[in-house]
């Protein structure tokens, strides 16, 4: 018969193991939610986000056609920070999608987001766009099969402009050279990580607009381009304001846990009612949370 003190010993050693092996299956059930809400939650968002865009670019595209002379030009609105800019299609991919002005993370998770400084489609200059290729919709996520030649269409409330693919690069993420603008030429340049699920890289796709349309008079979004390489690379923290809303929703889910475990004491029907209403409302908390901590997690476009 063993000892006591080994038999006390042994219980302690079961039972921290059982913690510990519980504690690695929930991180690992963590780990694989938030990969599913990179890949498809972070779409519902950005459907939303488009949705959004779309309205307000149908809006703005009525009142400018009602407040406009017949007969008379005037220089096309500029859009600030988070406004709908147009329409971004790309044919041979598949792609259309509505543009924001910015190119933060918070811009990109609503659509493709035109840099500040760029000018806007048809202009003289450097119209330039980064896109996710993993996550809210993915909308560059096969930017490397385009091919010298393959048209990407932009529509705007000044027009519809054709730009034709003039080749593509890969450059390091701290090379902000890709979005300095051009005096005599109206190109495009559309930004994106690479390789995928890594922002180790960042590929590069140059277009000409198409021969076609006569350039028009750059007004770029803002006067300079951002020259901080954090635009295009923040790391860690980058979005402070969500430390406090991911610390939040982690309590919530915390405390729907432990109110859960505390009410399932008893028959098999407290159980299945009280792991009922906390999966109800466990799901839509940590769809919050992961949405917060995306903030604090260095980019991947």
């Amino acid at each position: 018969m063993a000892h006591p003190a080994t038999v006390r010993r042994q219980e302690r050693i079961s039972r921290a193991l059982d913690a510990l092996g519980r504690t690695l299956i929930a991180c690992g059930l963590l780990l694989l939610s938030f990969t599913a809400y990179q890949l498809w939650g972070t779409g519902i968002e950005q459907a939303r986000s488009q949705r959004a865009l779309e309205r307000q670019f149908e809006k703005t595209a009525v009142v400018t056609d009602t407040t406009q002379q017949p007969g008379t030009t005037s220089a096309p609105r500029v859009p600030v920070p988070g406004d709908s800019v147009g329409r971004i299609e790309i044919p041979s991919l598949g792609v259309d999608e509505w543009m924001v002005a910015g190119a933060r993370l918070s811009d990109l998770e609503k659509g493709p987001g035109v840099f500040a400084g760029s000018v806007l489609p048809g202009q003289t200059g450097n119209l330039a766009v980064a896109g996710h290729r993993t996550s809210y919709g993915a909308p560059f996520g096969d930017l490397d099969r385009l091919r010298e030649g393959d048209d990407i269409i932009f529509t705007t409330a000044g027009g519809t402009f054709t730009y034709e693919v003039t080749g593509s690069r890969v450059v390091p993420p701290t090379d902000v050279g890709v979005l300095a603008q051009t005096k005599d030429r109206a190109v495009a340049t559309l930004v994106t990580c690479h390789p995928k699920w890594t922002s180790r890289n960042r590929l590069i796709v140059t277009a000409d607009l198409a021969p076609v349309h006569e350039p028009m008079a750059p007004t770029p979004i803002a006067e300079t381009i951002a020259s901080d390489p954090a635009q295009i690379t923040p790391g860690w923290g980058h979005d402070r304001s969500r430390i406090l809303p991911t610390v939040a929703w982690s309590g919530v889910l915390l405390a729907i846990l432990a109110a859960a475990r505390r009410l399932s004491r008893g028959g098999w029907w407290h159980r299945a009612g009280a792991w009922g209403v906390a999966s109800v409302l466990f799901v839509p908390s940590l769809f919050m949370m992961f949405e917060n901590l995306s903030g604090l997690l260095p980019a991947n476009l």
